[in-house]
């Protein structure tokens, strides 16, 4: 009986993270797919949310990840923006933020997380092939156009960190997910990703080499403030000229960084026109660069130009309520503190939070010490 319940649960769990986050973008080429995995998100929705009622589960961090899309959805419907290409969006992040007690919090957690891996590696080997044989509709592989293959690939390095090298010390089994993340990335070559990988690493082996809790604690907070300072300090006040050397003469990179601080400009003024409250969700992009819309390329500019000071300090509480999770002695930390400076300066050039993907990251920090409890067990 138990046997049989267990594989019930690792069937919806499948079933949940499918409809929730592992979307593939191709999906979106056709409208009957993109009509029916909306409506069964609904359903599922609707479901969680009467099942965390019944069970008085009212997690802060939860809570206000879904006021942060309800208030984006709210000023997107005032100012007659893109509701339903919203709606598609929120929808599957709203699930597994919703479902994520259910996910987490059961003697299955380690099992999730084995699930999530797997699922990660299955769409990844898919692209592979797409990639490989050249096969894609219009300009969409798999997981969509070239350069938005990163999206999965952050948060399924963070997921293999945590079962093998955290929790099962098994160090050998990351290496066909690296590999495959390697061949994905390396395929498109997108500067953002690769230096974003460099960095992961790199913190990674500082992390893991320090034994004292508290001097981890101390340098963790560093690192993550030094990280939001480098990215503000980057787009508002353009500090990269002072690196003109290494980022022009060795790195044979532009200044403008592909023409971002030239789109930046543009989101600074759309948002400058409502600061506070935003302007909701626009199909069309915030920011005119040569003729064409595009999104702002960087996260605080995007959440800004979409729900102003308001949705920024709801993102922002949102992610600090599932750091503060994370302590110094945790195993999870080491990968977490990585994981977090590396978004957040990989987040300075694009926007992660308007993908599913990205918040597996920030709710398995919330949930880290139940998922080691469970695993002890």
């Amino acid at each position: 009986m138990k046997q049989k319940d267990n594989q019930l649960r690792a069937t919806l769990t499948i079933i949940v993270l499918l409809l929730a986050i592992f979307k593939p973008t191709i999906v979106n080429q056709f409208f009957g797919l993109r009509v029916l995995y909306f409506g069964i998100r609904i359903v599922l929705l609707f479901i969680f949310s009467i099942r965390r009622i019944k069970n008085k589960t009212h997690r802060e961090a939860p809570v206000i990840a879904v006021l942060y899309f309800l208030y984006i959805l709210l000023m997107t419907v005032i100012n007659k923006g893109g509701v339903v290409e919203y709606l598609e969006v929120i929808t599957g992040i709203m699930l597994l933020v919703v479902s994520s007690d259910y996910l987490f919090c059961s003697s299955n957690s380690r099992k999730t997380l084995s699930i999530i891996e797997r699922l990660f590696t299955l769409y990844l080997i898919i692209n592979s092939v797409f990639l490989a044989t050249d096969i894609s509709v219009g300009n969409n592989y798999f997981l969509g156009i070239r350069t938005r293959f990163t999206d999965l690939i952050f948060p399924y390095l963070f997921v293999v960190s945590v079962r093998h090298l955290a929790l099962e010390r098994k160090p050998k089994r990351i290496i066909i997910p690296a590999l495959l993340s390697l061949y994905n990335m390396m395929s498109v070559s997108i500067g953002t990703a690769i230096g974003g990988l460099l960095i992961y690493i790199a913190l990674v082996l500082v992390f893991t080499s320090i034994k004292n809790n508290e001097k981890r604690a101390r340098i963790g907070r560093i690192v993550i403030i030094a990280s939001a300072l480098v990215s503000v300090s980057i787009v508002f006040f353009r500090i990269q000229a002072m690196f003109s050397f290494l980022i022009e003469d060795i790195l044979h990179k532009k200044l403008t960084f592909t023409g971002r601080t030239y789109i930046w400009d543009s989101a600074i003024n759309y948002v400058q026109k409502s600061p506070i409250l935003g302007h909701g969700y626009s199909a069309n992009g915030v920011a005119s660069y040569r003729g064409l819309q595009w999104q702002a390329h960087n996260q605080v500019l995007e959440t800004l130009a979409e729900g102003g000071a308001v949705a920024l300090l709801l993102l922002v509480s949102f992610v600090a309520k599932c750091v503060k999770k994370i302590k110094s002695n945790n195993k999870i930390y080491p990968y977490a503190v990585a994981m977090l400076a590396t978004i957040i300066i990989m987040s300075t050039f694009e926007r992660y939070a308007f993908y599913p993907y990205f918040y597996l990251i920030p709710i398995i920090f919330y949930y880290s010490e139940k998922i080691i409890a469970r695993t002890k067990e």
